[in-house]
């Protein structure tokens, strides 16, 4: 079970600021933040929903019930920037008594007694805050990414983003984009690639 504890005080991946110069701006022209705005929410909600999970930084308080030991314990939301506590059947546990990759929000049990240390069986409450600062923190090809994406629709204009070709020869020919390649462009999907999580079937 996932709780959002501390929900994100910001979800766009794009400062106003970015996009102006994106689209040929000068940053502290605001003329054309009416039409920036919603392009901005529009690229950031589709690269969260390509990724599969939430980039902006929130605190979560996360169960995981297990019936047996494990070699370590994986959490839903990474990158991890801290954990405020865990507890293992209700007793917590000192800092020095587990590791996290934070990259990965992996979390090993450590112990001195024990060759090889595990995570055992039962009730593990984790209290951890996960994602970026947005959008100062985020990672230069998810940024690169979410600018593609914000040109792409801003030049488009009033074209009809689905349409990859037409042809006018007597007889008009169209072809279009399949819906989620238009969400989120071929060139964005290659930078988002590896914070991309596996569907589970």
């Amino acid at each position: 079970m996932l709780e959002i504890i501390t929900p994100a005080s910001e979800t766009r991946l794009i400062s106003i600021e970015a996009a102006r110069l994106a689209v040929g701006l000068a940053a502290d022209d605001d003329s054309q933040d009416t039409g920036l705005w919603p392009l901005i929410d529009q690229a950031s909600a589709a690269i969260v929903s390509f990724i599969g999970q939430p980039l902006a930084r929130q605190t979560y308080r996360e169960t995981v019930w297990s019936r047996t030991t494990s070699d370590s314990l994986v959490l839903s939301r990474f990158p991890v920037a801290s954990i405020t506590s865990v507890e293992i059947d209700g007793a917590a546990i000192d800092a020095d008594g587990y590791g996290v990759d934070l990259a990965t929000g992996i979390v090993h049990r450590r112990s001195p007694t024990r060759c090889g240390p595990f995570w055992p069986a039962g009730e593990t409450v984790v209290e951890y805050a996960a994602g970026y600062g947005l959008p100062e923190d985020l990672p230069a090809d998810i940024q690169r990414a979410a600018i593609l994406m914000l040109r792409q629709a801003h030049f488009a204009g009033n074209r009809d983003p689905l349409l990859r070709s037409e042809e006018t020869d007597g007889v008009a020919t169209f072809s279009y984009f399949a819906t989620g390649a238009a969400a989120v462009p071929l060139e964005a999907q290659a930078l988002l690639a590896p914070y991309q999580i596996p569907a589970v079937a």
